[in-house]
């Protein structure tokens, strides 16, 4: 068995200080944080590539090797999947045009009292919105992250 010395020696090596040690893990993480940005660089330029690839091959097997009915099931599915998907876009684009109406009145009345709202501002309540970007999505999770820890801690 192996004794450490008064020089902070065991085995022959000399033993890693706490800083020295926090130094380097700072560095891994930099470099792991390096290495999914790069990763999720590469995703999201190669992705939409793959679907595409991956449909075109999907779609000359499925044709090859299925039956007449298996096909024709396969297109009655895909059919009625986009007649809804059609559908509600059509419902949703009908259920806006009263809104979108409505605003237009609104505009056009305050537009006739010279811009002036019939609501004072001090009466008006605060709308706090958040905007991110999915380029710094990860980056906003981290400030998050980092803002709980500080609340937990403390």
């Amino acid at each position: 068995m192996a004794v450490s010395s008064s020089l902070g020696c065991w085995y022959g090596r000399p033993t890693r200080r706490p800083k020295q040690i926090a130094g380097r893990l700072r560095g891994i993480e930099a470099t792991v944080h390096n290495l999914m940005k790069a990763v999720g660089a590469y995703v999201d330029e190669w992705t939409p590539c793959l679907l595409v690839t991956s449909y075109f091959v999907f779609s000359v097997s499925m044709y090859t090797f299925c039956t007449e009915s298996l096909i024709t099931m396969f297109w009655f599915i895909y059919l009625t999947t986009n007649f809804y998907i059609a559908g509600s876009t059509v419902m949703e684009a009908f259920m806006s045009l009263t809104p979108c109406r409505d605003a237009r009145k609104a505009v056009s009345q305050v537009t006739q009292n010279g811009w002036v709202f019939p609501t004072p501002d001090e009466d008006l309540l605060v709308v706090d919105l958040l905007i991110v970007s999915p380029a710094s999505l990860l980056e906003s999770f981290r400030v998050v992250e980092l803002s709980f820890k500080g609340c937990v801690s403390s």
